[in-house]
């Protein structure tokens, strides 16, 4: 087992007392590779820093998936991997890998999930010698086929014993090789002829063109746009067109360099010897693409300096055309090849990154080919006793099937809407898309209403009468029944109705609730039955779920990010009094309480009366930025402060140009991007330009006199109601009025369509909630952060606690630079509330 920090021991002897356990883990307290450390892609190995969500990469099963998510660590301590063929790949202490020990390579049995450290602790050599711990080897690389202007093979064999200067030639003995040759250019319009010196055969054109002198040669012309023509033996190298060719033909390609070229060595292995660096690093590319393993050593020769390779492949394959050197190669059974960890040493510090991908076994190929792995205390827990059962909860889908594969089998590991899943809700889940406007039909909102002639009104905030359409009453009832599904509650009330801007004040709020309230009501009584007409979620089956009191079959209940956990389902997690309960998140960063969710943590502290613990210690930023997220954290009281780690080079500072600028809101978000685009910068916003443009659409139909239900402006009867209620109710929302009536719509619309994506950017824009579990180098706090106002009756400034959440979030993403000028009101602040 990994040596846990001193932190993460008090954690474990806790739950040897059996209690009870909150454990809050602050920002930064993070698995992952150096940031130059290659990955392989359909078009090549791209450092693992360069990737972004959505981006191709190459799985274990040599297929293409996607980059599902990207999480940079900042600056860790780190560690260098060698393995029994010479590669090397760099990594943090938390980086997980698939390894099989010798018994279980031997037996064929499944491995396990270790990480660096836990390598280590268990020694990385067996105690005769030899590899303990050996990698899955890597099935080919499936890539389509490509469009050649030679035939793989015939390259290979120029390759590895052709001249590619003057005539091109081929030297061989082999009267088998020259009938290929002749069987492949042939066609080509090309003549093999005896040339002069021993074993040598010309390939010379035969056919004239207009207006050109000489003999056509197709194969020069190939060579000329591959740019190997004129190169000398130590130059050669193989074309990025064929190594990132079909699988079939990067064997060929091998072949014909080993037929040329290479030998069948002692043991079960291939020789092949070239003076030319990139060739045998081209060759090794090609063999660990096939599943294969290639040992580079240098030789020495009277002339140059060679590369010499021992080459192992898969038993299907075989690495040559010549029959006298295929046969040899065929007899006997084969030993598959293998790669066993030989050293793991530690080095420099250096800024890491993680990344998860969509690969069915999370697995992803690095450098040479080798397959590496996609919450560490808990973990440490469950593994310290695996005579209980336990039951992991995580956020979602993509941690629950990460923690699948790392703790023991005695650990359940579920999400929430997991636990509650049925069999019988799936052909309800599989309906299409229903819009607001169908389902207001769907149940017949008019008739639930009694509603008879003209659509109902409210009068808004502004003073002005705003049409409540059945599309926009059903919207309301349905974020009426979420906003229940998420809370503890058993019966939805009149304060589960949505607040709105333009619809707060007692009579606006009395009249929305009396159109919501009823039809919500009605909502949940049809989603209750089999045949509903509303289509189910799976917020609803979580609620049925909870409401029936289940009881988990389990001995332990370990609660992962769970200050963003529902009220719902802590209520389920927190009634489990057989089992023994332990919760691990950062309440500071619980910034989702205005769609629902709640701070488990605090419910855990408050219902068990459990202690409560802490991870203080990060890794993520040095201690000028921790200093300043700090200050967020006396603010709100939180149960912990952040240690910076020394190592780090942090400042705080004004910046000029920062990697990325969070924003408080969409509107300050489409500020930034418009002056961005304005001035010529390659602007991304992070989650995209899909929410500025249904803002701006829902502006729009303002303008022309349409209602909207979009939730920042359902509740304004018309454009001039927004401006009013910005000048004299709600100052957020003077930037989004300012930005539609200088800019318009269309041209907002236009900027959001112009954005690039994270690789290709020279700015990253972001609201503070969309960078939540992402970090940069250098980043800068938007002045949409605006400084509350005075209480009118004390004159104290008063924030709200998730306000100031929202602050923490935004200054712990930033690793080198930080310039959060704009947060510099946080000293007037005297409170927080509720």
């Amino acid at each position: 087992m990994v040596t846990p920090t001193l932190e993460q021991a008090e954690a474990i002897d806790a739950y040897g007392d059996g209690l009870d356990l909150v454990l809050q883990a602050g920002a930064g307290c993070g698995k992952a590779l150096r940031t130059d450390q290659p990955v392989l892609t359909p078009t090549g190995w791209r450092p693992i820093g360069t990737l972004a969500i959505d981006d191709p990469i190459i799985g274990r099963d040599g297929l293409i998936y996607e980059v599902s998510g990207v999480y940079p660590q900042g600056i860790r301590p780190l560690y260098e991997l060698r393995f029994s063929d010479g590669v090397t790949v760099i990594a943090d202490a938390e980086h997980r890998w698939l390894v099989q020990s010798n018994k279980q390579r031997d037996r064929g049995t499944p491995g396990q999930v270790l990480t660096t450290a836990e390598i280590l602790a268990r020694g990385v050599a067996r105690p005769g010698g030899g590899g303990r711990w050996f990698v899955p080897m890597p099935d080919p690389v499936k890539l389509p086929e490509a469009e050649l202007p030679l035939d793989p093979w015939l390259l290979g064999l120029l390759l590895g014993d052709g001249s590619l200067s003057g005539t091109v030639t081929v030297t061989t003995a082999d009267a088998q090789i020259i009938d290929r040759v002749r069987a492949l250019v042939d066609p080509m319009g090309v003549v093999v002829y005896d040339s002069a010196g021993r074993y040598g055969y010309g390939l010379g054109g035969r056919q004239t063109l207009p207006g050109r002198r000489g003999f056509w040669n197709p194969i020069v012309d190939a060579l000329r746009s591959l740019g190997l023509r004129g190169l000398r033996s130590h130059e050669k190298f193989v074309p990025d067109l064929y190594k990132f060719a079909s699988a079939d033909q990067r064997l060929e390609v091998l072949r014909g360099l080993l037929d040329a070229d290479g030998h069948r060595a002692h043991g079960d292995a291939a020789e092949y010897v070239t003076t030319s660096l990139r060739l045998a690093e081209d060759v090794r590319w090609l063999v660990q693409s096939l599943g294969g393993t290639a040992t580079l050593t240098e030789k020495a020769t009277r002339r140059k300096l060679a590369y010499r390779m021992r080459i192992k492949l898969p038993a299907h394959l075989v690495p040559f055309f010549l029959e006298r050197k295929a046969s040899g190669w065929c007899e006997g059974a084969r030993v598959a090849p293998f790669r066993a960890i030989r050293a793991i040493t530690p080095v420099e510090p250096d800024e890491a990154v993680c990344i998860s991908v969509t690969a069915p076994d999370h697995l992803y190929l690095t450098a040479g080919c080798v397959p590496t792995h996609n919450s560490s205390t808990l973990k440490l827990i469950a593994q310290s006793d695996r005579r209980r059962r336990m039951t992991y909860v995580a956020y979602n889908t993509a941690i629950k099937n990460d923690a699948a594969k790392s703790f023991p089998a005695a650990v359940a590991c579920k999400t929430g809407h997991g636990l509650a899943f049925d069999p019988r809700y799936g052909r309800r889940l599989q309906r299409p898309r229903q819009t607001a406007h169908e389902a207001a039909q769907a149940l017949d909102v008019r008739s639930v209403l009694g509603v008879i002639g003209a659509t109902p009104t409210i009068r808004t905030d502004t003073g002005g009468q705003k049409a409540m359409t059945f599309k926009i009453i059903m919207r309301v009832a349905l974020d009426t029944v979420t906003r229940w599904c998420h809370s503890a509650d058993d019966e939805i009330t009149e304060q589960h109705v949505p607040q709105y801007d333009g619809l707060t004040k007692k009579r606006a709020r009395a009249e929305l609730v009396q159109l919501a309230f009823p039809v919500a009501r009605a909502a949940w009584a049809d989603l209750e039955n089999d045949d509903s007409v509303l289509n189910l979620t799976h917020d609803h089956y979580l609620k049925m779920w909870a409401l029936s009191r289940p009881t988990i079959p389990t001995d332990v209940v370990l609660l992962d990010e769970a200050q963003d956990t529902n009220d719902v389902l802590s209520g389920v997690l927190l009634a489990q009094e057989h089992a023994q309960r332990i919760a691990v998140g950062d309440s500071a960063q619980q910034i989702y309480s205005w769609r629902g969710a709640k701070d488990a943590l605090e419910g855990f502290v408050r219902e068990l009366a459990c202690p409560q613990l802490t991870l203080s210690q990060s890794f993520r930023f040095g201690p000028a930025i921790a200093a300043r997220a700090n200050v967020w954290l006396r603010l709100i009281d939180a149960p912990l402060r952040l240690t910076g780690w020394d190592a780090a080079d942090s400042t705080v500072g004004t910046l000029a140009t920062p990697d990325a600028i969070l924003c408080r809101t969409n509107a300050g978000a489409m500020d930034i991007v418009m002056e961005g685009l304005a001035n010529g910068r390659k602007v991304a916003l992070v989650g995209g330009g899909g929410d500025i443009k249904r803002l701006a659409w829902a502006a729009e139909a303002l303008q022309d006199g349409r209602p909207t239900d979009h939730p920042e402006l359902m509740g304004f009867p018309s454009w001039d109601a927004v401006r009013q209620y910005a000048a004299e109710e709600d100052g957020s929302l003077e930037v989004l009025v300012k930005l539609i009536d200088e800019h318009g719509t269309d041209s907002i619309i236009a900027a959001a369509d112009g954005l690039c994506s994270e690789q290709q950017a020279e700015l990253v824009v972001s609201t503070a909630h969309r960078s939540k579990g992402r970090e940069w180098p250098a980043v800068r706090i938007h002045a949409d952060f605006r400084a509350p106002k005075p209480d009118q009756k004390t004159g104290l400034v008063v924030l709200p606690r998730e306000e100031a959440r929202l602050a923490y979030v935004a200054v712990t993403r930033a690793r080198k630079q930080l310039d959060d000028t704009a947060l510099a009101w946080v000293s007037t602040v005297a409170a927080v509330t509720a």
